[in-house]
């Protein structure tokens, strides 16, 4: 059955409608004082919730801000830390080149098959 709060108790009910679902003519007439100050109610909660959100972002993005900005000083910390391990050490030794397979010099190899071929040298046999 339907009932005047299920439609959200938003709209008006004159007196004759009150007849319909058994209110007393009292009731009726103060109804549309109790609709209006449920109505004020209603509001005055939405607008505290929507404020209670706004300072619970507020607090959001603060955090966030801090979180930032300690991760920038982790970050600074450790690239001095890898700035003073770099200068202790010496650079990197290179490698000599293997020598060249049976004797075949790296710039001509006996075709592509041949090890030394496949780098950034070609023979192009």
């Amino acid at each position: 059955m339907w009932t005047p709060g299920a439609a959200g108790g938003a709209q008006e009910l004159f007196p004759f409608e009150m007849a319909k679902f058994g209110l007393a003519v009292e009731d009726a007439l103060a109804l549309p004082e109790k609709q209006k100050a449920a109505r004020k109610a209603r509001k005055a909660a939405e607008q505290a919730r929507q404020e209670a959100e706004a300072a619970a972002k507020g607090e959001h993005e603060l955090g966030q801000q801090e979180r930032a900005a300690a991760a920038e000083v982790r970050r600074m910390r450790i690239a001095a830390t890898a700035e003073v391990r770099r200068s202790w050490r010496r650079p990197p030794r290179r490698r000599p080149k293997p020598p060249a397979p049976s004797g075949v010099s790296w710039r001509q190899g006996a075709g592509c098959e041949v090890r030394c071929c496949r780098g950034p040298t070609r023979c192009g046999g």
